[in-house]
């Protein structure tokens, strides 16, 4: 089956990353008979989550506070880089509250998907990947967790070698940054200064690990994931011989979809988006116009943003695009059935109108964007044209 043959690998692996951080979403066990199952976590655990919720929230503010005071005084590449923390920061947030609001929808969702293809698969053949889209999906899944220790890594270098900006989180306590004398990390620092500083660091690094974690965890099993499992769903439309079957089965997907939707259109998708917009803009505007000044920890670390950056406007984006546009392949396929075949199986003329009204009432599966819009497989090119533009803009500005 695609979701439990293919794809639960990655993410059994991801969910066993988010318990040695300390926190995970949900649990995958087996039943008694030996099938695999989602269920929450415990009651402790959701307390806990919502406690780092709130840690994360103060360490947003102070981020936000650091920016806006050191924005006239600090460089371009160190404002940018407290733009890409702040906003970075914030987002995970956003979105690690909405999905911890709805756990509970969220198991029942990867649920529901496991009983459709366990239902599915006990009259038609089972679904499957190519060996090119378990790649893809593989790479999406795990690069989270390989760029998110290493802008974190990066990000602990460029504060130890230079503490004194506003991209270090509590750089006001630092007596030593008020001396015009300090330029750089090394016997200036007091014994204090240094415990404090490693402290900070140390603190910075758990929390933006713990919400990276979770950010990939959530771009990756429970954005992109559903709508791959769903291009596979609808891509099997030649096996599902019966109309009536057929019908049936598209009605499930169209649930399942609404039922995506209503977690993920009102809050995650749209600050999704508009995070990787920010960080196509800024990352790219950076290498481009301060690439050779730049130090290599700052290079690496708007190296990785802009990777994640693109793999979530151009792959994930584009694969629920693709969800739209398999469906209406699937449409095609129903309504092809109907006109030569579907009608001519039925024996009395009530069943044909019944079929032919319930056909002309389907919809493509779409992944909405807020209550009105939905990705279509023009969305990725207009993500990249427009930040383009921008940077563009930017550029000439300069």
């Amino acid at each position: 089956m695609l979701l439990s043959h293919n794809l639960l690998k990655g993410l059994k692996l991801n969910l066993y990353l988010l318990q040695i951080i300390g926190t995970y979403p949900l649990r995958l066990t087996r039943d008694s008979n030996g099938s695999l199952e989602f269920s929450s976590c415990n009651k402790l655990n959701i307390k806990w989550q919502w406690f780092k919720i709130g840690v994360s929230v103060g360490f947003c503010c102070i981020f936000w506070i650091q920016l806006f005071q050191g924005r006239a005084t600090e460089g371009l590449p160190t404002t940018l880089e407290t733009l890409l923390y702040a906003s970075g920061s914030t987002v995970c947030t956003i979105m690690s509250a909405a999905y911890l609001h709805r756990n509970d929808a969220v198991v029942e969702l990867l649920t529901c998907f496991l009983n459709f293809e366990k239902h599915q698969s006990q009259i038609a053949p089972t679904f499957s990947l190519s060996k090119r889209g378990k790649l893809l999906v593989n790479f999406i899944q795990f690069s989270g967790f390989v760029c998110s220790p290493v802008i974190l890594s990066c990000y602990v270098i460029q504060r130890w070698m230079n503490p004194c900006t506003s991209a270090t989180f509590g750089w006001n306590l630092l007596m030593e940054c008020f001396d015009e004398e300090f330029k750089h990390i090394g016997n200036k620092l007091s014994r204090k200064s240094l415990i404090y500083l490693t402290g900070c660091l140390l603190f910075t690094y758990w929390v933006a690990l713990d919400l990276l974690g979770k950010f990939a965890f959530q771009v990756a099993e429970m954005f992109y994931l559903p709508s791959v499992c769903l291009i596979g769903y609808v891509r099997d439309r030649t096996r599902w011989n019966s109309l009536p079957y057929a019908i049936r089965k598209y009605r499930e997907l169209q649930l399942l979809t609404r039922f995506y939707n209503w977690i993920q259109q009102d809050t995650v998708i749209v600050t999704m988006l508009n995070f990787s917009l920010l960080i196509i803009i800024i990352s790219l505007y950076v290498m481009i116009s301060l690439g050779s000044s730049i130090s290599i920890p700052h290079l690496v670390l708007f190296s990785c943003a802009l990777t994640d950056g693109l793999l979530t406007a151009v792959v994930c984006f584009g694969s629920c695009a693709n969800v739209h546009s398999q469906s209406e392949k699937m449409l095609e396929f129903i309504k092809k059935k109907t006109s030569f075949e579907g009608l001519l199986s039925c024996r009395k003329q009530c069943e044909s109108r019944i079929i032919k009204r319930c056909v002309t009432s389907m919809f493509p599966l779409n992944i909405r964007i807020g209550d009105v819009n939905f990705v279509e497989k023009l969305t990725p090119i207009v993500v990249l044209d427009f930040c383009f533009g921008l940077i563009v803009n930017l550029l000439l500005i300069d």
